[in-house]
């Protein structure tokens, strides 16, 4: 089983990292529960989008270095698991929910062999590892056959994972020396920089502490930009007077919220840790969720003033971020928007996003718009920093618009043209 792998769990860090491991000479088997992923993944289609994944993808599978299954194989040497870990609501507090990792964890216990390696990539709470999946093999693992356990955490940018993988320095470490040690040899096959933890729970930490501390100096702006709109203070321009030729800090921009699967998520993480004290990371996410209420709320007041007065609003710019780009919409802006607007039986909604089409959006009551039609809307929205929203010309956007119309521009993307425009009503963050 020289040079063969199993990864558990093909979202985005189970697929990213199968692909690196196949362009590193691995044969690699990519499980995962569901069905529809893996029928799609046979056929060399991808349910994630980077740049060149698909072509990456189609070569593997062709050559069948990157098998995918639903069902986990037996007699493999080294299991790489990167299933997930949510946050599920309970007694009023988000707390993390390991019933993946303990299934998981669970099955592979009855079908390991001696030696067998198990390095987990999963964003986890601290002491999971040497409480709960440890414990679970031990437990659970009949012939008590001896086994490694590692950890090696997951921190790559949706959109550039397969560029990150080698670039940026792997943590590693391991249960016990040995763990470590075969851990360690494991992604010095992926990456020439790769750093061995003091210990699995000090591992276990360095994404939790990376993505939290995101989270807070996003939320440190945001909370910046909530009394900016209290006083009509423009939050971006405050944010580059701040920042101009200062040495001392450098204040991050004013969003309209942090979205994503990690960030949104792992603060909750590392509170959960805190054993019912309330911590910074968890006013962080809550200034980050307020942010995104308080632009609704007003850009709704701006819009619905008379009732029964049909409203046609475009939404530019669907997933959670857009550069690196990446199609995800998990805790976007946009579905947040969407929530909020599509519940007005008054306002219709439109969108515009070439990497998505109607049938992504099925469970949505939106429409595609291109700019051959012809419509006039109420209100635009500019949701994210994609590329391709930058290209749009001041021309088309005074092609679909009236002096009446409200311009929502949250990330600047037509801020240096916005004297041109038809419409006074252009707002930034801080402005509404």
């Amino acid at each position: 089983m020289k040079n063969k792998i199993c990864i558990l769990g093909l979202g985005y860090v189970g697929l990213t990292l199968a692909l690196k491991f196949c362009q590193k000479n691995f044969e690699v088997i990519g499980y995962d529960t569901n069905e529809k992923i893996i029928t799609d993944l046979k056929n060399s289609k991808s349910h994630i989008f980077e740049e060149g994944l698909d072509k990456i993808l189609n070569k593997f599978v062709k050559n069948n270095k990157f098998k995918p299954v639903n069902k986990i194989p037996k007699n493999m040497d080294i299991y790489i698991i990167t299933v997930g870990t949510p946050i599920i609501k309970k007694n009023n507090k988000n707390i993390p929910n390991l019933m993946h990792i303990k299934t998981v964890t669970k099955s592979l216990s009855k079908i390991i062999k001696k030696n067998t390696l198990l390095v987990y990539r999963s964003t986890l709470p601290l002491g999971s590892s040497r409480n709960v999946i440890y414990k679970l093999l031990k437990k659970s693992n009949k012939n008590q056959k001896n086994f490694l356990l590692g950890f090696a955490p997951e921190r790559t940018a949706e959109g550039q994972a397969l560029k990150e993988l080698s670039k940026l320095p792997q943590i590693v470490s391991g249960i016990d020396k040995i763990s470590l040690i075969r851990t360690s040899r494991l992604f010095e096959k992926i990456c020439d920089n790769v750093i061995k933890a003091n210990s699995i729970e000090e591992a276990e930490l360095v994404k939790l502490t990376n993505n939290a501390y995101r989270d807070l100096s996003f939320a440190f702006s945001n909370q910046i930009a909530l009394i900016c709109s209290k006083f009509n203070i423009n939050a971006n321009n405050l944010v580059n007077l701040c920042n101009y030729k200062y040495p001392r800090s450098l204040v991050p921009m004013p969003s309209p919220g942090v979205g994503g699967p990690c960030l949104t998520k792992d603060p909750y993480i590392l509170d959960y840790n805190l054993k019912g004290t309330k911590s910074i990371f968890s006013y962080g996410r809550e200034i980050n969720d307020k942010i995104l209420v308080n632009l609704i709320d007003n850009s709704l007041k701006k819009i619905v003033k008379k009732i029964n007065v049909r409203k046609k609003v475009l939404f530019c710019g669907l997933s959670f971020k857009g550069y690196p780009i990446t199609k995800d919409l998990r805790g976007s802006a946009f579905n947040k928007f969407y929530k909020k607007y599509s519940i007005k039986k008054d306002i219709e909604i439109f969108y515009y996003d070439s990497l998505f089409n109607e049938y992504d959006l099925l469970n949505y009551r939106i429409k595609k718009f291109i700019f051959k039609n012809k419509i006039k809307f109420d209100a635009i929205f500019f949701l994210n920093n994609s590329p391709e929203l930058k290209k749009i010309s001041i021309k088309k956007i005074n092609s679909i618009i009236s002096k009446k119309t409200h311009i929502f521009d949250f990330w600047r993307i037509i801020h240096n043209s916005k004297k041109k425009l038809k419409t006074k009503n252009y707002y930034e963050i801080g402005e509404i």
